[in-house]
């Protein structure tokens, strides 16, 4: 039984309540009618207490400083598995998100979250092994969801300028994270491997949707389901349990009259020998967040069977809105504050970085299954990537992420995004530059995706596949693909690298295109890392092939310095690439010390 406290606005308590008793539907199937109540608390009980072990309870509340967006922990007795207590907490901030834009980036911190999922200390918090697997981020995805959901519905006419999210709408994310939250306290794991179970093209199938949900299972974090075509669009949010919850809570509560838990073993393998089914796929924390996860259907904010067509939807998508002409004019109404506009431009920034995550376990990936040797329907264990995907991943992140007009964004937009200088009585809330620091923010998250690509663990991987995968997606290849769309102007990095398409950016930065010689000196520092600092696991092969694209960019910066009758090189091109050569030779000079 599920007590609603008082605290929780009346408005919101019918659709919180439909995610409690959702979890009838998968205890009926394990036999158990009505197994789930949800009541109200108790009118005018002033003994009972929410924090009482004998009541669990869904609450609402707000903090000044909110550590999490909502949260299900439990108390479980040890002896048995039998769950003592829950208490669901969400936090007001969820909601407030969906009525105005989430104050998100914080710099280099927030990219690397964005990209690999968790932030770099957590990262290293998983390679101690002091990573909490109790995280729970689903309502955070689900705020910064809602702020593109909003800017969609207005840039799409749907909403006045200016407008929130409705309450119907809302009312679906609350459905939806009161399942997961739920979900938890019955004991379930993450899913981050649930939303490959719907077909793409059902997407925008409104009636399939209705029936099936968006995902395999809700305990996978997912992101606002919003179509390429307004006339079409389904729900945002997955309104229903999916297979693999009926699945687990078949396994973990079916009552099958055994004395010891030794007496059950072959009913409950019956039961996980359908791990194959369609519906059932898994993966969790620790397949989705180190930095050597290699299977790219584990992803959290994904939709849909394909995670890297969702990636090259969303991101086009994304890219279309803050391109669109009438960008201020369909997100302000009259009377708001420009700061307004520079909110956001940062969620669309998030989700874009989003988007781009999808396609990087697809360079060197495999897919993994969890089935036993001689289950139904097993296959080999590890399956790398077809070749041809994994290619098809690698054009997607240069073309989105290090492409000249990647992030093109008109100059006049930018000159409107001024800071919001607020103050308060205790407070100034303003930090940072008054103008808005577009370029400074995509190369946060340009850093933390190259950051990625270049990673030992990711050097590791290709490696790995290219010794058992014919025409595979080699390490050389790899460098020399980013080593043209970073470099490709100066005439050198793979032959097709569309980069080459405008020689002329390497001359200036023109408005709307960012500063390509960031990039550049980004990607020269980290080949240069590869030779003066290899880290394990990464390959001496890799550590080879950066000296060489490191001695064919400093053979490209001095052709380009010394040519005659070309273009003037101006001073900032030409310091640029002076300052190039100079930090090549300082890597490739470089000495090791040993202590004795």
């Amino acid at each position: 039984t599920y007590y609603l406290e008082n605290t929780i606005p009346a408005k919101w308590k019918p659709y919180i309540r439909s995610g409690v008793l959702e979890w009838n539907k998968a205890f009926e199937k394990a036999g158990f009618k009505n197994a789930v109540v949800c009541l109200d608390q108790p009118a005018g009980d002033s003994t009972w207490d929410a924090a009482d072990i004998r009541y669990s309870t869904i609450r609402w509340i707000s903090s000044s400083e909110p550590a999490y967006g909502a949260i299900g922990p439990s108390h479980v007795d040890p002896r048995t598995g039998e769950n003592m207590d829950s208490d669901i907490l969400i936090e007001a901030s969820t909601i407030l998100g969906y009525k105005n834009y989430y104050r998100r980036w914080a710099g280099s911190t927030t990219a690397d979250e964005i990209i690999n999922g968790v932030t770099q200390e957590q990262q290293e918090q998983m390679a101690k092994g002091t990573y909490s697997p109790r995280m729970c981020d689903a309502a955070q995805g689900m705020i910064e969801g809602g702020n593109l959901m909003d800017l969609s519905m207005m840039l799409d006419g749907a909403l006045p300028p200016g407008s929130p999210v409705p309450d119907e709408f809302i009312g679906q994310a609350l459905k939806e994270l009161t399942m997961h939250e739920v979900g938890h306290t019955l004991g379930l794991r993450h899913n981050f491997q649930s939303s490959t179970a719907c077909p793409r093209d059902r997407l925008s199938d409104n009636g399939y949707l209705q029936e099936h949900g968006l995902l395999g299972s809700v305990m996978d974090y997912d992101t606002p389901n919003i179509g390429p075509d307004p006339s079409r669009q389904a729900i945002y949010f997955t309104q229903t349990l999916g297979p693999y919850d009926y699945w687990a809570i078949q396994y973990g509560y079916s009552e099958f009259g055994a004395k010891t838990p030794w007496d059950e073993k072959e009913k409950l393998s019956a039961i996980a020998d359908q791990s194959t089914e369609p519906g059932h796929q898994y993966g969790t924390d620790e397949d989705t967040y180190p930095a050597d996860a290699l299977d790219p259907r584990n992803n959290i904010y994904d939709l849909g069977s394909d995670p890297l067509a969702f990636g090259e939807q969303r991101t086009a998508y994304i890219a279309a809105l803050w391109s669109s002409p009438s960008f201020e004019q369909r997100v302000l109404a009259p009377g708001n504050g420009y700061p307004v506009l520079r909110r956001a431009m940062d969620a669309l920034l998030v989700q874009y970085g989003r988007g781009l995550s999808h396609g990087v376990k697809y360079i060197g990936g495999q897919t993994v299954s969890r089935a036993h040797y001689g289950d139904p329907g097993a296959t080999q264990a590890l399956t790398p990537i077809p070749a041809a995907k994994q290619r098809e991943a690698l054009t997607f992140l240069a073309q989105r992420a290090f492409a000249p007009n990647a992030f093109a964004v008109a100059p006049q937009l930018l000159d409107h995004m001024v800071a919001d200088r607020y103050w308060d009585w205790e407070n100034n809330l303003f930090q940072g530059r008054i103008d808005y620091p577009w370029y400074q923010r995509v190369l946060t998250v340009q850093t933390a995706l190259l950051n990625r690509l270049m990673a030992p663990a990711t050097m590791a991987r290709v490696r790995e596949v290219e010794t058992r995968q014919d025409n595979a997606l080699s390490t050389s290849e790899l460098f020399s693909e980013l080593t043209g769309a970073i470099w490709g102007e100066f005439g050198i990095g793979a032959t097709d690298a569309w980069a080459r398409q405008n020689p002329a950016i390497a001359m200036k930065a023109t408005a709307g295109t960012g500063t390509r010689r960031d990039l550049q000196r980004l990607y020269v520092d980290a080949l240069a890392r590869w030779v003066t600092e290899p880290i394990a696991p990464g390959t001496d092969d890799a550590r080879a092939l950066a000296r060489l694209q490191l001695t064919r960019i400093d053979s490209a910066a001095a052709a380009r310095l010394n040519a005659k009758g070309t273009v003037a090189l101006n001073d900032n091109v030409r310091a640029h690439l002076l300052e190039t050569r100079a930090r090549i030779k300082r890597a490739l000079d470089a000495q090791r010390q040993a202590r004795g």
